[in-house]
């Protein structure tokens, strides 16, 4: 919510996918504010209140063809691990004729057609295991921000063959978030996570926090922009996240631990900046 422009944000179902939404808080009806077409979740206002950040999930098989997130047709630079392949040569267009007789592309092309219509699930990957049922599906959640402004072109923040979550508005011009940015192992085997820094057309990604065998995550800002609190922990053991805070322009060494030998999550700063929020388990 953005109550000094007396407006709120939320997301609800729209044509089957998430969307968001404007509401006045002195009446009248919602407004759509996104379309888009892989759906929009987790808004956050601008500092100003002229843009809301917000975040989608795209399948892989999307954004290999996506001519607007993926104009230069790339692929993952990290490996994909598909037995029989090398180079991640299946993830390019194969123009093969299916024909279940033919040659090895060919049978390949038939196999692949057969997989897209469901008729067949193929897993090769290691996290196939969803709430209720097997997936070899792979997507990524991206950042994109858009104007208050039905109609408005959402334009992607956090891009690539990789996922972002918890971002947030450092100031109008910059947005922080957590992220895998990683190209020498497939994203199921990373458990990893940096902290970035990027402005807000995509470029200058900067990372504030990140090592190997560390998770950073959950990062919150203070409400000037001062302050980054986090959590982060040891990928190679079962512990407890700490939890820390440094100034945003300042390096880990800066860092200030809060010591609470319990798990911590949603943090969220006073607004006076004296005081970081948490819930935790006692």
């Amino acid at each position: 919510m953005e109550s000094r422009w007396k407006k709120l944000a939320f997301v609800r179902q729209a044509d089957g996918k998430p969307q968001i939404f404007i509401l006045r808080l002195d009446g009248g009806e919602p407004i759509q504010l996104t379309k888009y077409k892989y759906g929009a979740g987790n808004p956050e206002w601008s500092k100003d209140g002229k843009r809301i950040l917000f975040t989608s999930l795209i399948p892989l098989k999307d954004l290999l063809i996506d001519s607007l997130l993926n104009p230069n047709k790339e692929i993952p630079k990290w490996p994909f691990e598909k037995p029989g392949f090398t180079n991640n040569l299946n993830l390019k267009t194969d123009t093969s004729k299916p024909d279940p007789d033919g040659n090895m592309e060919a049978i390949r092309a038939y196999l692949n057609n057969n997989e897209k219509d469901n008729k067949a699930k193929v897993l090769d990957r290691l996290a196939f295991q969803e709430e209720a049922v097997t997936s070899s599906n792979i997507a990524f959640n991206h950042v994109f921000i858009t104007d208050v402004t039905p109609g408005a072109t959402p334009k992607e923040v956090a891009h690539g063959f990789y996922s972002f979550a918890n971002a947030h508005f450092a100031d109008n011009n910059t947005i922080v978030t957590e992220g895998d940015v990683n190209d020498e192992e497939h994203p199921d085997r990373r458990l990893e996570s940096e902290i970035f820094r990027i402005n807000i057309d995509g470029t200058g990604m900067q990372k504030i926090l990140g090592k190997d065998s560390i998770s950073y995550n959950s990062p919150v800002i203070s409400s000037s922009g001062k302050w980054l609190a986090y959590l982060y922990n040891k990928t190679n053991f079962v512990v407890v996240p700490s939890l820390a805070v440094i100034p945003l322009d300042g390096k880990e060494e800066d860092k200030i631990e809060i010591p609470f030998d319990r798990s911590k999550s949603n943090l969220t700063w006073s607004k006076d900046e004296n005081y970081l929020y948490f819930t935790g388990s006692i």
